[in-house]
């Protein structure tokens, strides 16, 4: 495929929606349209679903709980994507996983606490329950009202996601619930620092407290595309709507980057034809950006950041590239290079001092002269 022609953000992103498909929140712009722009920021979740269900169906990677999520339950067949939509979703994946789980595992005795924006379908927490984090993470998920309803709907019709004598198997018995206006989920302690809680929110109009949100965990704060549906001054609203608030906290960020290049162009161009636009992209726009981004927010503690291009080349074991190479035939090496530097993963945090080594999981990322890869076109 000709490089212009790849800068569907939707597919790319679809590997999780908001770029990487799942986040949302909207824009002061897409407010003012009325609801179709916030229709089409909602539709990525499906976008983001399937290039997930596509990437598990051609072995990239492993996920039991990712077809739960569908209008047919127990559809085996979904659309496979691209080589080069596999791969994206893969890497993007395996990174923010990688960077997550090394903060959960620094200190297995203690709980943490996890707040994920524009969640949609996401699979995450399932995957966790499975490796044993249910009793330490207190796992919160943030997006629009109507997503928090169908995600309910999902996990009570499925004896996969809720089984029986599991809490989210309780839910089912609960007759009214709002899960259009309400929080749902539950907490595995009595203390609430373990649990699974998903908010209904719009994050352009935060409330001035969200239940249960806990400011004495260690916490960290995961946007996959997510912040960049939102101005430059509502994403920034968001990020120190928590950093404000929680001492010890961290975050992971994933998203597009450098817009006005000739391929950006053709990215935001695309997004534009599907009523959908990232109004803060402008602003944090570059590496450098996203990184000042962090520091202005006080998370400059185990900051780097880099392209996913860069993280294929440099986190990929090459067993692990040999293993995806007999997956799908992949042809595609320069436009996947020139997709690659159009995204980054980004990280920073904050510890105090009765938290210090929180986020000690990340230290195996310092001292790696060569992680900030500057948008000059060298790595």
């Amino acid at each position: 495929m000709a490089a212009p022609e790849i800068p569907n953000l939707l597919s790319m992103r679809g590997n999780r929606s908001r770029g990487g498909g799942r986040g949302r929140g909207g824009s002061s712009s897409a407010r003012g349209a009325g609801p179709d722009r916030d229709k089409m920021i909602r539709e990525t979740d499906t976008d983001a679903n399937g290039s997930r269900r596509s990437a598990v169906a051609c072995g990239y990677l492993e996920d039991p709980y990712v077809s739960e999520f569908v209008a047919d339950l127990g559809t085996d067949s979904p659309a496979l994507r691209m080589p080069i939509i596999n791969r994206g979703t893969y890497v993007r994946t395996i990174v923010l996983d990688r960077l997550i789980e090394n903060f959960i595992n620094a200190h297995p005795s203690q709980n943490v606490q996890i707040i994920s924006l524009g969640a949609g379908t996401d699979t995450r927490y399932f995957r966790y329950l499975d490796r044993g984090h249910k009793d330490q993470i207190l796992y919160h998920e943030l997006d629009f009202p109507i997503i928090s309803a169908n995600k309910l709907a999902f996990v009570n019709r499925s004896d996969k996601l809720a089984p029986p004598g599991s809490e989210f198997n309780a839910l089912r018995a609960v007759p009214d619930h709002e899960p259009e206006k309400k929080m749902w989920g539950y907490f595995t302690d009595g203390e609430k620092k373990a649990g699974y809680l998903f908010h209904p929110v719009d994050l352009r109009s935060l409330p001035a407290e969200i239940d249960n949100i806990r400011t004495d965990l260690p916490t960290l704060l995961v946007s996959e595309c997510c912040l960049c549906y939102l101005t430059t001054e509502q994403a920034d609203a968001v990020l120190n709507f928590f950093t404000s608030r929680i001492p010890t906290i961290g975050t992971v960020i994933y998203e597009p980057t450098n817009p006005t290049s000739a391929f950006g162009r053709v990215m935001t161009s695309n997004l534009a034809a599907r009523n959908l636009a990232m109004p803060s992209i402008s602003t944090y726009d570059s590496l450098d950006a996203q990184l000042e981004r962090l520091r202005a927010a006080g998370l400059d503690m185990f900051q780097e950041g880099a392209s996913i291009s860069w993280l294929w080349d440099n986190w990929i074991e090459d067993e692990e590239k040999v293993r995806l190479g007999q997956m799908q035939m992949f042809d595609e090496e320069e436009e996947w290079r020139l997709l690659g530097r159009h995204y980054l993963v980004v990280w920073g945090a904050r510890e105090q001092r009765e938290t210090e080594g929180a986020f000690g999981g990340w230290d195996f990322l310092e001292g790696e002269e060569e992680r900030r890869i500057r948008e000059t076109g060298e790595e």
